[in-house]
């Protein structure tokens, strides 16, 4: 059972329609927008993903726009929680680059990496600390391809 992050999360604004997105804030211990959602016409809110959403995602590699709205919402939380956790920003990161955000993801996977960097100078074998730090070197040549 998932808990809500004590941390707020960001939200569209309600005002603008629900097609627009707002600024992206990354790299920091502030959560990244969401990603818009079409509400239906009658305003229901959207169902939390499910085990298909699930299953999608471990099938193609991809989470569904419901599910990679919900990761980024615990991600979010888990910085806000811990804003020095190098894998934080890494996670986050991959999911922005999912999403489309590559700026975003770069700042994250460049910030993921110094964290990582720190926890490596300080850890004793630091294997932990070395593999964070070749997925946000992955991330970063990802991003840049993007970008590119």
């Amino acid at each position: 059972m998932m808990t809500e992050p004590t941390a707020p999360i960001s939200t569209l604004d309600e005002s603008a329609p629900a097609s627009e997105v707002g600024t992206v804030q990354s790299a920091s211990a502030e959560p990244v927008q969401e990603l818009p959602v079409d509400l239906p016409e009658n305003g229901a809110v959207p169902a939390q993903p499910g085990w298909l959403d699930w299953m999608r995602g471990i099938l193609t590699g991809r989470l569904s726009e419901a599910a990679l709205t919900e990761r980024l919402r615990e991600v979010d939380g888990a910085i806000a929680g811990n804003p020095e956790a190098a894998i934080n920003y890494v996670t986050r990161g991959e999911l922005l680059l999912q999403a489309g955000l590559p700026e975003a993801a770069l700042a994250d996977f460049q910030q993921g990496y110094l964290l990582a960097n720190e926890e490596f100078q300080d850890a004793d074998w630091g294997v932990v600390a070395q593999v964070t730090q070749d997925r946000a070197l992955r991330g970063l040549h990802q991003a840049e391809r993007q970008l590119s």
